[in-house]
């Protein structure tokens, strides 16, 4: 067993872009279509450069309770991010899709049992 720094573990992606947000410098939003219903609400597709690659990424402008954890890869974008497809450090070819499927604001009993507090 060794200690990593969290900056320096590579497959945790969404706590390393809370401690070190990444820096887009681009970011398109331009299309007004709905292009899919993902966890049952509408979103729009975006588009984004983050250390010189483009990525898409699909928002919702309907209001959630609950903060997409995906929202930590664009700092500051006033819409809930539901879908995020991005590159991955090690292979530009290759791409990380992820994807909210629901929300709820209640934990689920089953979960809910498995936590102690």
């Amino acid at each position: 067993m060794k200690d990593v720094p969290l900056l320096n573990f590579g497959p945790e992606l969404f706590y390393k872009a809370l401690i070190s947000p990444p820096v887009v410098t681009q970011i398109d939003t331009t299309s007004h279509v709905s292009t899919f219903t993902i966890a049952g609400l509408e979103c729009f597709k975006g588009s984004a450069n983050l250390m010189n690659s483009n990525f898409e990424f699909f928002y919702t402008k309907s209001r959630t309770n609950v903060l997409s954890p995906l929202n930590s890869f664009i700092p500051n974008f006033p819409f809930q991010i539901l879908r995020i497809k991005i590159p991955l450090d090690n292979n530009p070819n290759a791409i990380a899709d992820f994807i909210v499927e629901s929300i709820c604001e209640e934990i689920p009993k089953n979960i809910e049992d498995l936590i102690k507090w």
